[in-house]
């Protein structure tokens, strides 16, 4: 006979609410009222795909019964605690008869050193009075906390000026799909156009962007 544990989530202890965040186009944000946090242990076996887990990774609990929306977990989700922690699903199963998700987690903000924070930028290119093109630009999802580091620079000539131009490596927290013509803004105003992005979001590698910024 089959145990049903579809209800065992009624009575655990130490819950939380939590925000969980699909990591999409969109970025669809659920309202979950019960999930349960647990620490990292040696049944934790490292896989090819995760790589080794640090004892600062947690575990997620999530009942199947408090999925609302047709929400189903993915590598690359992620969560934000009652602290506004943000945890990034690495790995998952459902477990007990289909009636839980376990969800290994990590805190890229501090494993990885995100310290600036970034928004990605997209043009509307509206008409303005006289029927021309004005390019404006519009933020596409959220913030994302990320790692700016300059690659390297050189002197340049841009219409008969002479400028610098820089190259950085920008480590994104999440995946950002990102078009041609979008430019991405740090937390100081910096503008910066996008050369290049990546590795997509992977285990263990964050997606990187090469960025330029002309002086």
């Amino acid at each position: 006979m089959q145990i049903n544990t579809a209800n065992d989530y009624l009575i655990w202890d130490n819950i939380e609410s939590i925000t969980y965040t699909s990591n999409n186009v969109t970025d669809t944000a659920y309202q979950l009222a019960i999930a349960k946090r647990r620490s990292i242990t040696s049944a934790d076996v490292p896989t090819e795909k995760t790589g080794s887990y640090t004892s600062s990774d947690l575990v997620w609990m999530i009942p199947t019964a408090v999925l609302t929306g047709g929400l189903i977990p993915k590598v690359s989700d992620y969560i934000t605690d009652s602290a506004s922690v943000e945890w990034t699903v690495l790995d998952l199963q459902l477990w007990n008869f289909k009636s839980t998700w376990r969800l290994t987690t990590r805190n890229l903000v501090l494993a990885e050193g995100l310290f600036d924070t970034i928004k990605l930028m997209r043009p509307d290119n509206l008409k303005d009075g006289s029927g021309g093109r004005t390019t404006t630009y519009t933020q596409v999802g959220a913030d994302v906390q990320c790692k700016i580091v300059e690659v390297n620079s050189d002197a340049a000539d841009l219409f008969g000026r002479k400028t610098t131009k820089q190259r950085f490596d920008c480590h994104s927290q999440r995946q950002l799909l990102w078009k041609a013509t979008d430019r991405i803004t740090d937390q100081n105003d910096n503008v910066y156009s996008i050369v290049a992005g990546a590795a997509p979001f992977t285990l263990d590698s964050l997606q990187v962007f090469s960025l330029e910024k002309i002086l």
